[in-house]
């Protein structure tokens, strides 16, 4: 069984613009045949640029699988804004609220199937009453929820803020163990981060056989420790993540991998990036242009890796 490939767009910082959506799609179809890719996963960073007009009329219209990362504490998404938040800010749990049915509406308004949201994006002093709202707009937008599992190093300062710690120290173990978050809350479908859960100090053959019946999306990159999330994958380093994909093949998963690679792998690509964030309101576009081609390098090497597979 062939997996169903989705890629992220909307992922390069600090801003998106249809540009960006021309690239991802010219690359899409790079061999005027058969699209190297199924379709693509929003990174909904800025409800306040990226609107859903902009999505329908652009190259990427009606090809929006899964919204990720719907705004749920902050005007500007991401976990540094999110940890601004919570020594800078005062926290609103209704935040919560309010954008996760904003989210559903994008969702719906771009034509997506699933709407990601994380642990850390709940209501963390209610999250059974979270989880319940995400399950009721799900049932009145029909669109699927989803919950991705963040690694353990992400949830740390959060838990420790909520005071959701163990007796050890350590955060909750359903905020980044994918098991533990299914016990506690069946109802909703997951996303399988494989780097997250290895990086977390999971083997994620066992943990996906625990979870599988309850798993709607997987995220896929590679880990290496010492080194930044979401590699690239080869057969030299990660010979295991091939077992991985074998494994998911051979069960009744039938939906969306979103190949969830970093632009940003190397030193001087880093670099790169860091003189783009500090110069994106003086608008080099030449920054923002070696972005988009790092992103699009990785990801077709990556995709490279599962064809063979």
């Amino acid at each position: 069984m062939d997996l169903k490939l989705l890629i992220p767009t909307g992922y390069v910082p600090p801003v998106t613009t249809k540009e960006d959506f021309d690239e991802y799609e010219k690359f899409r179809l790079t061999n005027g045949v058969k699209p190297l890719f199924d379709g693509y996963e929003l990174y909904y960073t800025n409800p306040d640029v990226i609107t859903s007009e902009i999505i329908n009329f652009s190259p990427v219209a009606k090809k929006i699988k899964v919204v990720h990362c719907p705004l749920t504490k902050l005007k500007s998404g991401g976990f540094i804004n999110k940890m601004l938040q919570l020594v800078i800010f005062r926290y609103h749990p209704q935040d919560f609220y309010k954008t996760a049915r904003r989210s559903f509406i994008f969702g719906k308004e771009i034509g997506a199937k699933q709407i990601l949201f994380h642990t850390t994006d709940l209501d963390l002093q209610k999250p059974q009453e979270s989880i319940d709202f995400l399950l009721a707009l799900q049932k009145e937008f029909s669109l699927e929820a989803t919950i991705e599992i963040p690694h353990l190093a992400h949830v740390l300062a959060i838990a420790k803020y909520f005071c959701l710690l163990e007796k050890s120290g350590e955060p909750q173990k359903w905020l980044y163990v994918p098991s533990v978050f299914i016990q506690k809350f069946p109802r909703i479908k997951i996303t399988f981060d494989n780097c997250y859960t290895e990086s977390s100090g999971l083997d994620i053959v066992s943990e996906w056989d625990k979870v599988s019946n309850n798993v709607s999306h997987i995220h896929f990159s590679a880990y290496s420790r010492g080194k930044p999330a979401h590699l690239t994958p080869n057969l030299k380093d990660h010979s295991h993540l091939v077992t991985f994909l074998q494994h998911v093949k051979k069960t009744s998963f039938n939906n969306e991998l979103t190949l969830e690679i970093s632009p940003f792998q190397t030193f001087s690509e880093q670099l790169v990036n860091y003189i783009f964030t500090l110069t994106a309101l003086f608008s080099f576009p030449l920054f923002k242009k070696q972005q988009i081609s790092n992103a699009l390098r990785h990801l077709n090497s990556t995709i490279n890796f599962i064809r063979k597979i």
